[in-house]
């Protein structure tokens, strides 16, 4: 896939991980020039989570300002069969510690994929 096609970028978002507002900030400067949909995506572990992670993504497109057509999608298992799945122009994630996810993740992924990693001065909600 190419920058363009599908209109769309995949923000993946891990649950208190320090790259999620530089994820966003890039996500939301990127998507104002392509005008692109962002989705916000989580996994988690089992169903159970999924009303309440859903109620905060929405709190944080709220508290973040993000446009009124960001979507929110939550899924349960494996991340990187989500991942594979996925249908974007661009996916968004905070860097993996792990060089090998890196690597796999390049691997599999069809589209493209901008790792981040925070410096920690960033913030989404200001």
């Amino acid at each position: 896939y190419g920058l363009g096609l599908e209109i769309k970028i995949i923000i993946w978002l891990r649950d208190q991980s320090p790259n999620n507002d530089l994820t966003v900030l890039c996500a939301l400067q990127l998507s104002r020039n392509m005008g692109a949909e962002i989705n916000l995506c989580r996994v988690i572990d089992t169903n159970e989570e999924k009303k309440a992670t859903v109620k905060n993504l929405v709190s944080f497109i709220e508290d973040a300002r993000l446009p009124a057509n960001t979507k929110v999608r939550v899924y349960s298992g494996a991340f990187m069969e989500h991942f594979i799945e996925s249908s974007a122009d661009l996916n968004i994630i905070g860097m993996p510690l792990n060089r090998k996810v890196v690597r796999d993740m390049i691997a599999v992924s069809p589209s493209s994929i901008l790792f981040v990693s925070s410096s920690g001065f960033e913030n989404a909600l200001l």
